[in-house]
């Protein structure tokens, strides 16, 4: 048996069973009408109810205590366990990694690796993929962020575009993008709609790879979905925020989740194209989202991002001492050249503030060689502010608006514990699961799927709709393996 593990980050029933009732999901209709169907419910809460971490659960079939992931790409080294992929590899499958999170660096495998679109370089496995991996790394990242700065001319996109199509991107999905950036040049208002070409160009060139490679396993990640609905619930439901958007806003991205969601449903029509009879074909979510509603921020969280690293490092005097290798728009990691540095960079990063101490500029967390740091928003701050870092036994300051810079777009979608499971293929037992899925039961059940044998230390258990004729045996020796842990 094969398995493709299709990880859409963050969808989830609330939005994704209105659009099936509607039409406007075929491909998902489809699943759920022939194949098994439930919810899955994230064991890592609260401060833990992060993508970086929930998904690493899923693929160790471990919680946070056991992986030891905090943050986004942070240094491999100081994950604890190992993944699903690396499993099967070890037990001498072919794997195919597409984008599953912190999953750099790749390796040389019977098969193909490309890390996640957050990775410190974009090395892949074979090296002829480092062109695709090189685009995510740019749009990915964001504009403005030096070495990853996207000032592409359309001659650019298009000599990137034949790169692409060398490694699988179709003619028609090369078109489709073609037009709409044509189309954005005149319309700055339809940008938005660019994020959901990354995951239809990335699945072209996966599908290929599939094609070439028939690995035993093969995941493939987008994030997407989570993007939309993070900047744009408030405009697609505004009826539950305590302050209304304006009709513009309303107006321009009502429609964008209802847009991801249908971006999805291509992939997924594509992915049950792809597969043969041999494969088990699981969608999943680690956890979903719901609306953000915070007193504190009645029209949503803003986006935070800071100007320039470059700046920041040279006003500290770090220049040469660290690396700075951003994730999300307002997150970025530090990596220091020795253990003193870092301590010196802990310090300043956590003991800056902006006007008063009762204010701390960023939220840190340390692990290996290595510190996360995130921008924080208060209400009240404006670009006048000072920034305070502790340097030197005193301080240095800066107006926040010179470091920072404040997006007129806000988060209105947060996350929640509760996510999806789809699976079709020849051992799944059709229709409505009995119970919810611990984000812990995926682990154990794609390796029993694969033949594997589950190690001991997995505390998930395996979920028999998915695995067949082969259930009765499978839950004896799942029983005997729970009464050895």
């Amino acid at each position: 048996m094969k398995v493709l593990l299709l990880e859409l980050n963050e969808i989830n029933w609330r939005l994704l069973d209105p659009l099936i009732a509607k039409g406007a999901l075929p491909a998902f209709s489809f699943l759920k009408e022939r194949g098994a169907y439930g919810t899955t419910v994230s064991i890592d809460e609260g401060d833990l109810l992060d993508p970086w971490i929930t998904w690493t659960t899923v693929y160790t079939g471990k919680s946070q205590e056991g992986h030891g992931v905090l943050f986004l790409e942070q240094p491999p080294e100081t994950i604890r366990a190992k993944r699903i992929w690396e499993v099967a590899e070890e037990s001498g499958l072919s794997i195919g990694v597409y984008g599953s999170l912190n999953s750099w660096p790749p390796r040389p495998v019977k098969g193909f690796w490309v890390p996640g679109t957050f990775a410190q370089d974009p090395e892949t496995f074979p090296k002829k993929l480092q062109p695709i991996q090189e685009l995510n790394l740019k749009y990915t990242r964001g504009y403005n962020y030096g070495a990853f700065r996207s000032e592409d001319g359309l001659l650019g996109k298009a000599a990137m575009g034949m790169r692409l199509a060398m490694l699988g991107l179709r003619l028609s999905t090369a078109l489709e993008t073609l037009v709409h950036l044509t189309k954005e040049r005149f319309d700055s208002k339809i940008a938005w709609k660019r994020v959901g070409f990354q995951p239809l160009i990335n699945f072209d060139i996966f599908v290929r790879l599939l094609r070439k490679y028939q690995p035993a396993l093969a995941t493939f990640h987008t994030n997407h979905v989570a993007h939309y609905q993070h900047l744009y619930w408030r405009a697609m439901q505004p009826d539950v925020f305590p302050d209304a958007p304006l009709p513009e806003e309303r107006k321009v991205y009502q429609g964008a989740i209802e847009h991801g969601y249908r971006i999805a449903d291509r992939i997924l029509s594509q992915a049950l194209d792809a597969i043969d009879g041999e494969t088990v074909l699981i969608v999943a979510s680690s956890m979903g989202q719901q609306p953000y509603i915070n007193p504190s921020f009645a029209s949503g969280k803003r986006l935070l991002r800071l100007r320039s690293f470059e700046t920041i490092i040279d006003f500290l005097g770090l220049e040469g001492q660290i690396r700075v290798v951003p994730t999300m728009a307002d997150q970025f990691n530090i990596y220091a050249v020795t253990q003193e540095v870092l301590e010196v960079v802990a310090r300043i990063f956590t003991g800056a503030y902006i006007e008063t101490p009762a204010q701390p500029m960023f939220y840190t967390q340390r692990t290996g060689n290595s510190l996360t740091v995130c921008v924080r928003q208060f209400n009240g701050v404006s670009e006048h502010s000072v920034c305070h870092f502790p340097h030197n036994g005193g301080t240095k300051q800066a107006r926040f608006g010179d470091l920072v810079e404040v997006f007129s777009h806000a988060k209105s979608g947060c996350h929640h514990p509760e996510g999806l499971l789809l699976a079709y293929g020849p051992s799944v037992r059709p229709g409505a699961l009995p119970k919810e899925v611990s984000t812990l039961d995926l682990a154990p059940t794609i390796l029993t799927l694969l033949g594997v044998p589950v190690p001991h230390d997995m505390k998930g258990m395996i979920i028999p709709q998915l695995i067949g004729n082969d259930a009765k045996s499978v839950l004896r020796s799942q029983i005997t393996r729970s009464s050895i842990n």
